[in-house]
């Protein structure tokens, strides 16, 4: 499977924002049961639904941000492959302007070699 990079900020943003509603919608709920039941008062059908259906925003939530999460880790690695890549390229490239200096000098240290001797054998 490949990896393929993808915005992932508005996904955790979401994520972590439904994740959050939810919890305070459950918990809302709860401490309305909690609160109705020490009045004597018990209305289980509005914030028992508020608590159900804050519980499954808290879970599609807790989803969304762990794919958000997914998300950037594979950014990250997609950069980090990237960086590796560009390292390595860089490196060849200075080993090859190593190499090429090294034969630049060695090539003029020939010629003035072949230059000193041309002009001891005219003195001569």
């Amino acid at each position: 499977m490949a990896r393929s990079f993808g915005p992932s900020a508005k996904v955790l943003v979401w994520g972590v924002a439904t994740l959050v509603l939810g919890a305070l919608a459950s918990v809302w709920g709860w401490l309305s049961q909690i609160a109705q039941a020490s009045r004597g008062y018990v209305d289980t059908d509005g914030t028992s639904a508020l608590v159900v259906l804050g519980i499954v925003a808290a879970l599609i939530g807790l989803v969304v941000t762990l794919a958000g999460v997914w998300q950037l880790a594979t950014n990250v690695d997609i950069a980090a492959l990237a960086a590796q890549e560009a390292a390595a390229q860089v490196e060849r490239d200075q080993e090859r302007a190593e190499r090429s200096y090294a034969e630049a000098a060695r090539d003029v240290e020939e010629r003035w070699k072949n230059r000193l001797a041309d002009e001891a054998g005219r003195d001569d």
